[in-house]
């Protein structure tokens, strides 16, 4: 099993660097996916203030280029985003007593291409020191410190694909154990988790070893399986030595390909939620989220 693994390690490398040397646009392998993300609010009463904050806007780079999107509340769409601080797009949308429930709806259809995981031209306005900052989700204990001495110490590839195999091995996929509040400790602690867990838990074991890791949510095409709220899913990006940021999905063990849309980032779950919202008059919240996508072509 090791030499198998080894094999598929030294495999992706040698991927990775044929595809570097390649134009950005020559990818063989390409899917056109076509996303539908709706979101509804309810409320008890009707709220007197509701301010939403939006990062539902998937971003052009050479292997993954957005055909159409758009992006409604209660059916009006929402026409000015703006570039927040790590390079992602996001929109305010601020409301008095409005109309509700409240419907946010995102869709339209992203070209992605299969890059072995390695985000080439990716622009950022961030430092990559930010990327080494903990948060309360992704604190370490003694635990992920203990996890930390058992992969090279180096940023590479083998590094990381060691990390996300471990993590496999010891949080194992099951819906159910933990929920958004679950901190990768914790998470290591239960042994199982969703993908919110992997990849808290591979950027606190890569933060750990001073390699900047960031948290990444997007969608992904897998017509036989599903998360929690559809085709949402999360992974993690990690600052690899002379390749830049590469993304790494613990939850499915493979870098992510064309069947993955990357919609926005930040330094955990909470940073980089596709919606956050403050709501002023009103108690009881009820959301419900339905995110499907379907492939186009091939």
């Amino acid at each position: 099993m090791a030499s198998t693994n080894s094999f598929l390690m030294l495999l992706h490398t040698l991927t990775v660097l044929i595809l570097l040397f390649q134009s950005p646009t020559t990818s063989s392998l390409a899917m056109l996916l076509s996303i539908k993300h709706r979101t509804i609010y309810d409320y008890e009463t009707v709220p007197y203030r509701v301010g939403l904050r939006l990062m539902i806007f998937p971003r052009n780079f050479p292997h993954q280029k957005v055909r159409k999107w758009s992006v409604t509340v209660n059916g009006n769409e929402i026409s000015h985003q703006f570039e927040n601080a790590y390079g992602e797009y996001e929109a305010i949308w601020l409301a008095y007593e409005p109309e509700i429930p409240i419907e946010i709806v995102a869709e339209g259809s992203v070209k992605v291409e299969d890059n072995s995981g390695v985000l080439q031209n990716l622009r950022t306005k961030t430092p990559n020191g930010i990327f080494l900052r903990h948060t309360e989700l992704t604190n370490p204990n003694d635990d992920i410190r203990a996890l930390a001495r058992k992969v090279p110490a180096e940023g590479t590839l083998e590094m990381a694909h060691k990390l996300s195999k471990l993590i496999s091995e010891r949080v194992l996929y099951l819906a159910g154990k933990t929920n958004t509040a679950t901190t990768a400790a914790e998470a290591l602690q239960h042994g199982a988790g969703v993908c919110q867990d992997h990849a808290h838990l591979m950027i606190s074991v890569a933060r750990e070893l001073n390699v900047p890791a960031r948290y990444v949510v997007g969608y992904l095409y897998d017509p036989e399986q599903e998360d929690e709220y559809g085709n949402s899913h999360a992974w993690a990006e990690l600052y690899i030595d002379t390749l830049g940021w590469v993304a790494f999905d613990p939850s499915n063990q493979v870098c992510p390909t064309d069947c993955y849309v990357r919609l926005t980032s930040g330094l955990d779950a909470k940073d980089a939620a596709p919606m956050r919202g403050l709501v002023v008059g009103t108690k009881a919240e009820a959301m419900d989220v339905k995110v499907t996508v379907d492939c186009i072509t091939q």
